[in-house]
């Protein structure tokens, strides 16, 4: 069982966005 942190994104601004800017 792998913990949730770990598969799941940090909480903030998407990649995406980002790379956008």
């Amino acid at each position: 069982m792998l913990p949730t942190w770990t598969t799941s994104p940090p909480r903030g601004p998407p990649p995406s966005s980002t790379s956008k800017r």
